[in-house]
């Protein structure tokens, strides 16, 4: 898996998750304290969030945060982080601090 997976994960599932919750950009950046061009920017891929954002929009949206990252964004109630091996839930934890120590860098 590479970043730009886990960016891909991240945005495709972003999108499907504050869809299926009837939300619009502007909502859940209402919800989650944020600008809506901050999560316009990191559905569009051009923003990678920092850690207290993606805690706001985890929080805004009331999921786990393994489902941002899952394989196949399903439902909440199959818990799609259970689909994950702990060798894939490593190397996630890892790429996610990479990408985010980088983006904090700029």
């Amino acid at each position: 898996m590479t970043e730009f997976d886990l960016q891909n994960r991240l945005v495709q599932n972003l999108k499907k998750i504050r869809k299926s919750k009837s939300l619009t950009q502007e909502k859940l950046a209402e919800k989650a304290g944020l600008s809506s061009q901050i999560i316009n920017d990191i559905e569009g891929g051009r923003r990678w969030p920092r850690r207290a954002t993606l805690s706001k929009i985890i929080s805004a949206l009331e999921i786990d945060a393994q489902e941002l990252f899952a394989a196949d964004s399903v439902s909440q109630e199959e818990m799609p982080f259970l689909k994950f091996s702990h060798k894939d839930k490593i190397e996630i934890l890892s790429l996610c601090e990479k990408v985010i120590s980088q983006w904090n860098e700029k």
